[in-house]
């Protein structure tokens, strides 16, 4: 037998053996609270070793205020703003804009979230009013729809159908995730487990909800529990222990910030979780703040570790430091910065004289 053909096999049962453990372990276990000052430096290069820039283009009708979400195709990049999707081609240029502001059909004037179907070429936009709108790439409008719940994050569910996360609002009985068709008609409700039932309470808008491996991963507020989505049905992926830093899934909450600052000044709860094929990246909430933690789980040695400054240290090109908030379909992880935040530190030599201050934020891709 030559190398080549022991190497494969080698390969294949290393692959063979790690589906056996994961299977025979069962879901992974975050060990949050005992990891809590486990706080080390990691390198980028740990997660990927090619990084590129793009700067998106900076105009008076494409000023950004402020980067809520980030979604890639083939061709474009979308970004959702305060009230309007921008769309850049894949080098940064501005294309168009999707929707308008107003009160009408096809205009919002406030966006919740969206997502995008790339082979369909569609654009689904979730507002708060509660409605649904459905746009093509190009901008054009195709249908609106009036939601009867308050859908907080959208995604493509699969190629027919869409799943919201809802606002958690306390002493409302709502579910927490629905599932509908493409024009918004209703398939399926989720529950939360928890009952909130504080006065007054927290609304909760963001919790962790995200795709891998082509399935739906979600988390309730300061739950232990993240869930996979299998046939409408929750299963159990991953259990976080928080320990004595848990937060309150039914905190109190008073006119004082400083009180409540000081209440839950050490709990932690997972706001945003993404993965790929070796990490979890989780990033947690302080308490009631908006101060942030972020850890990262490595799912092959069981791992859990916090990161100092809240990022990966650029040891590729020594400017600024990474944290993943997208993982494309194949494999690139995404985050973004403001180019006055950016030019602070090392301006990378790729970016010198294509940006200044004021210029829009630019998305950081790193590839393996």
């Amino acid at each position: 037998m030559n190398l080549i053909k022991i190497l494969i096999l080698l390969l294949n049962f290393s692959c063979f053996t790690d589906v056996l453990s994961r299977i025979s372990n069962g879901p992974y276990v975050v060990e949050i609270g005992k990891n809590y000052n486990n706080v080390k430096s990691i390198s980028m290069s740990t997660i990927g070793k090619k990084i590129s820039y793009i700067p998106l283009e900076t105009k008076p009708e494409c000023v950004i205020q402020k980067i809520y979400k980030v979604e890639l195709s083939d061709a474009y990049i979308f970004i959702q703003d305060f009230n309007r999707i921008l769309v850049f081609d894949r080098v940064g240029k501005f294309v168009r804009q999707i929707g308008a502001s107003g009160r009408g059909p096809a205009e919002q004037t406030y966006l919740s979230s969206f997502c995008i179907d790339p082979l369909k070429n569609e654009v689904f936009i979730v507002s708060p009013n509660p409605k649904l709108d459905v746009f093509s790439f190009n901008g054009g409008f195709i249908s609106s729809t009036k939601l009867d719940f308050r859908p907080s994050q959208i995604m493509l569910n699969d190629q027919n159908s869409l799943i919201y996360q809802l606002w958690d609002e306390p002493r409302k009985d709502n579910p927490g995730w629905v599932i509908t068709d493409k024009k918004g008609k209703s398939l399926a409700k989720i529950n939360r487990v928890q009952k909130r039932t504080s006065s007054p309470g927290v609304v909760v808008i963001m919790v962790p909800f995200y795709k891998y491996n082509e399935k739906v991963n979600f988390m309730e507020y300061a739950n232990d529990t993240l869930f996979s989505l299998e046939k409408s049905k929750k299963a159990v992926y991953a259990k976080f222990q928080f320990g004595k830093y848990k937060m309150d899934p039914d905190p109190h909450s008073t006119p004082s910030y400083k009180n409540d600052s000081i209440n839950y000044g050490n709990k932690l709860w997972a706001e945003t979780i993404i993965e790929n094929e070796q990490f979890i990246f989780i990033s947690m909430k302080i308490g009631l703040t908006h101060y942030f933690r972020n850890a990262v789980y490595n799912k092959k040695t069981n791992e859990t570790i916090f990161l100092t400054e809240n990022v990966f240290r650029n040891d590729i090109n020594w400017s600024t430091g990474f944290w993943p908030k997208l993982i494309t379909k194949d494999g690139v992880l995404v985050d973004y910065i403001d180019s006055f935040d950016l030019i602070k530190g090392l301006t990378p030599p790729q970016l010198k004289g294509k940006i200044t201050e004021t210029s829009n934020p630019v998305l950081i891709l790193l590839n393996k």
